[in-house]
């Protein structure tokens, strides 16, 4: 009984996938659809029949995935080569690809574990093997034919791995391409050991003792790490480390200076004067801001107990800040308490102020030479950002509105405005644009201000007949070499010249470009002499 209600269940999924297909199934049909006489005479009952019958396929489906070989024969025959594609395709669809049928499994390789699953390879007939399924070549030998290839450094190993160097070949199936994952237990070393070249990796190095090298290093007279790291790159000794700070970490390192003998001491390891006196020292150096300070700070007037960076070294043992440090009263731009802004912009009114670069000039702080009080800021576009602000023509009292806060136009008006000045060329638009004739709500670059709001080409916006470079169609070019040196022209600077004066005219046709270099580049360009005839 159990059995003949499957083959019955069987029977009726295989005719719901004929169906989904848009096949008709043979043989009488085991799912009826009944209907009551209250169905609009509207339906199609066929359609909808058939429709409902693929509605429940595509639920059915899922319950009911194909057998595997039924479904590995779709699969390599569906075009997908890697299981990237077939996820991709599963997911958005790949253009080209037949959909996927809704009894195929998204994940086939838990679906068909133990039904007859190898690998992606064999599923879509790639016959690719999986990395961690393969099976390669004992490390000695896999390392000697790798050091045959010759190859120079990782670079190249890699290039190999890839395809990329023809005249070599290509990697061997049964070579790893990862080799320090395939063999971490079984005899790697580095990189250098397995192509053969000198440069092994330093940790395999037996350095001397920590003594024995820094005499080694003091003896170099070398006067800081920046000297130290030029000799490393020209001249160490493979038997030295370059990087001693590693290499001798907990065997006696002390630091940079101790190592070459300079006795310099780096900022973790000094000993720096309490911060009231330190302070006190700074103050009576009389300098006016952090600039100063640095400049300072990089000089060698500065004194070892003095810290080139205070606010890290007495950060909890009372630094305020660098007015505090230096004596100004300057006080940083995040601990100001600034006026309202009504007050602000009426004090800023009343110089004058005509514009952005004024305004810098009068709030710059370098010298002791700014002008604007220390209650407002140099900055009133973000401090008062949502308590006033409205644009700079408004903070100087002028009334000018920024480009990027003006109010255009549309675009169907402005083209109307433009094509009425009856301009024939971009370059003339350009210089009526710098005149004070242009209205202030019609923009100098319209192709920024109507892109995807209409905007077309230049040639439409002044209803010129204007070709942009791109779509012009010059002359071969052996026919514009001639043209050229029948000109008489001896270099590409009258060249230049020449196409300002002529262009457009019986002298020099649009067919011929003013930058030849540039259209003919891969279609028979040599030089400019070749060009001019010279």
């Amino acid at each position: 009984m159990l059995a003949s209600l499957a083959s019955q269940d069987e029977r009726i999924i295989d005719e719901f996938r004929l169906i989904s297909q848009g096949r008709k199934p043979t043989g009488s049909s085991h799912v009826r659809f009944e209907f009551g006489e209250r169905i609009s005479t509207n339906i199609d009952i066929a359609d909808f029949t058939e429709g409902l019958q693929i509605k429940c396929w595509n639920r059915l489906a899922r319950l009911s995935f194909r057998e595997f070989e039924s479904a590995r024969a779709w699969a390599r025959n569906s075009g997908i080569k890697s299981q990237s594609q077939w996820i991709k395709h599963y997911r958005e669809g790949i253009s080209g690809i037949e959909k996927l049928p809704a009894d195929m499994p998204a994940a086939p390789e838990r679906t068909y574990q133990n039904e007859g699953w190898i690998g992606w390879g064999d599923w879509l007939g790639t016959g690719r093997i999986a990395d961690h399924l393969r099976k390669y070549r004992d490390f000695a030998s896999a390392r000697d034919f790798v050091r045959s290839l010759k190859l120079k450094n990782q670079r190249e190993w890699i290039a190999y791995c890839r395809g990329k160097l023809p005249k070599i070949g290509r990697l061997p199936p049964d070579i790893s391409a990862s080799p320090h994952k395939t063999y971490s237990e079984d005899g790697w070393i580095g990189l250098s050991d397995w192509l053969g070249t000198t440069n092994i990796s330093n940790r395999y190095f037996d350095y001397p003792p920590f003594e024995k090298a820094r005499s080694f290093a003091r003896k170099l007279k070398l006067n800081g790490i920046k000297a130290w790291r030029s000799y490393c790159e020209t001249s160490l000794p493979s038997s030295m480390s370059a990087s001693p700070w590693k290499t001798y970490k907990n065997k006696g390192w002390v630091g940079m200076g101790d190592w070459l003998g300079t006795g310099n001491i780096s900022n973790s390891q000094r000993t720096f004067r309490p911060f009231k006196e330190a302070r006190a020292y700074a103050r009576s150096l009389k300098l006016q801001d952090s600039r100063e300070w640095r400049e300072f700070a990089k000089s060698d007037k500065l004194p070892a107990d003095i810290p080139a960076s205070p606010n890290k070294t007495y950060q909890e043992k009372g630094w305020l800040g660098i007015g505090d440090w230096l004596g100004t009263g300057a006080v940083a731009s995040y601990n100001r308490r600034y006026l309202p802004f009504e007050e602000a912009r009426s004090h800023v009114r009343s110089l004058n102020v005509k514009n952005s670069k004024q305004w810098r000039k009068l709030s710059n702080r370098s010298g002791g030479t700014r002008k604007i009080p220390e209650n407002i800021p140099t900055c009133p576009n973000t401090v008062y950002e949502n308590n006033g602000w409205i644009n700079w023509g408004d903070w100087f009292g002028t009334g000018f509105i920024g480009r990027t806060e003006r109010s255009y136009r549309d675009f169907g008006q402005a083209r109307e405005y433009a094509r009425s000045l009856k301009l024939k060329t971009w370059s003339e638009w350009s210089v009526f644009c710098k005149s004070p004739k242009r209205p202030a709500d019609i923009p100098s670059t319209p192709k920024n201000t109507y892109e995807g709001k209409g905007w077309i080409s230049a040639s439409d916006w002044l209803g010129a007949n204007i070709v942009a470079p791109q779509d012009k169609v010059y002359l071969p070019f052996k026919e514009a070499r001639k043209h050229s040196q029948n000109l008489g022209l001896k270099s590409a600077k009258d060249w230049r010249a020449f196409c300002k004066k002529f262009r457009g005219t019986a002298e020099l046709p649009d067919s011929v470009p003013n930058c030849p270099y540039l259209v003919y580049k891969d279609l028979g360009w040599i030089d400019w002499a070749d060009w001019l005839g010279k």
